[in-house]
């Protein structure tokens, strides 16, 4: 190490790094392919189920969203949908009152999506087995609670399904889909296959209503609720299970700036309870052998995907430039382990976008892949502070 200057090692560093990123995610989306769908126990018994939706200044898409959720049939579960109706329009409201929805008014003077679920979970009154999270543009596939009590037959206490893009009418919803399909890939069906808990997010998840009110009470994230509720799980070695077949429709981001708004927003989280809790994390692994506690961690503590990508091939290329200026100094061996490092990744997220992608709007995705890496950037350097506001995307913008 006395032979390297102060560039040589923070290459070195940063290549470690990356590396570390690139083989992990590879590992785990040829993991996925070892995936086993869950086999079926007996006939679930019926249960009962709220199906929660919060909703802030959601107008363009909560009716259709209710409308929807009331329609949807179930074999095995017998359910109710609540609203949190938080700053919506009157005339909103006076459509929602004329469906079967339970509406739960909400008032904040700084609305998150934590106070309105716990608002919404103090007011019930009803005894549910389960709780079912929604966002507000969220659609339910045919069958998805019927795919849910599958899996909670099987003892689960909570089960994560699959989001699904509802639209790709953009190349920014379009890569906003695949990057979805991805983290569907990797982080559940990949760490399912090798039996560790797989990734929640914020909606299209069912839970066990007593643990997840006792767990909601004690949360009060502004942002990354979801975050905080998975760590508390994994805490108390509640694995999250991973149901693929329950199918939720998600609208994604459909313009740059709102992307640019998602991922500052994602990326404070992210940083926020990976540097809060990396303590915790060691403590559990070592003195409780909690894998999936310090494995959660571990993923927070990774390159968002297009940032993987696009800082390996700008080193390479980097490289290669210096080598010619510089031979002496930059050895061709920094382009051969950066561009490997490339490979690698890309080969991880290949093997993970659904083979529905691959059509002629692919190539319209790729060709906005330059400014979405830009926007991670921009996402990255500005990420201190989103986390103390509520950083609201508005759905049914077209």
């Amino acid at each position: 190490m006395e032979n390297l200057n102060l560039p040589q090692i923070i290459n070195l560093i940063a290549m470690t790094y990356f590396a570390t990123a690139s083989l992990y995610i590879l590992f785990f989306a040829l993991a996925a392919y070892a995936y086993r769908r869950q086999p079926h126990a007996a006939i679930p018994e019926l249960k009962s189920v709220w199906v929660l939706i919060p909703a802030y200044k959601e107008d363009n898409v909560i009716v259709e969203t209710v409308t929807s959720a009331l329609k949807h049939f179930s074999k095995y579960c017998s359910f109710d949908v609540g609203v949190v109706a938080d700053s919506l329009k009157p005339e909103t409201l006076e459509a929602l009152r004329n469906t079967k929805v339970k509406i739960i008014q909400a008032s904040f003077e700084k609305s998150t999506k934590t106070k309105s679920i716990n608002l919404a979970l103090a007011q019930n009154t009803e005894l549910y087995d389960w709780v079912v999270l929604l966002d507000a543009d969220n659609i339910m596939a045919p069958g998805f609670l019927d795919n849910i009590a599958v899996h909670m037959a099987h003892g689960k206490l909570i089960v994560q399904g699959q989001r699904t893009a509802k639209n790709n009418n953009t190349p920014f919803a379009m890569l906003d889909g695949i990057s979805e399909a991805v983290n569907n890939s990797i982080f559940r069906k990949g760490h399912s296959a090798v039996g560790l808990s797989t990734a929640l997010i914020g909606s299209g998840f069912a839970c066990e209503y007593a643990i997840f009110k006792q767990i909601m009470l004690n949360i009060q994230a502004i942002g990354g609720f979801d975050k905080e509720l998975e760590l508390e799980l994994l805490s108390r070695k509640i694995r999250i299970a991973y149901a693929p077949d329950a199918i939720i429709y998600d609208e994604k981001i459909q313009q740059s700036e709102a992307f640019f708004n998602q991922r500052r927003r994602w990326i404070s989280s992210q940083f926020i309870f990976l540097f809060k809790n990396i303590g915790k994390g060691i403590n559990q692994l070592l003195t409780h052998s909690n894998i999936d506690y310090f494995d959660k961690l571990f993923q927070y503590a990774l390159p968002p995907r297009v940032l993987s990508l696009g800082l390996p091939l700008l080193f390479a290329s980097t490289s290669v430039l210096l080598h010619i200026l510089f031979p002496q100094y930059v050895s061709i061996n920094y382009f051969v382990a950066w561009f490997s490092i490339f490979i690698a990744t890309s080969a991880a997220i290949v093997l993970s976008i659904p083979r529905r992608y691959f059509t002629t709007d692919l190539f319209s995705a790729l060709l906005a892949l330059p400014l979405a890496f830009l926007l991670m950037l921009k996402a990255l350097l500005k990420a201190k502070g989103a986390n103390k506001t509520f950083i609201h995307t508005q759905h049914g913008i077209r």
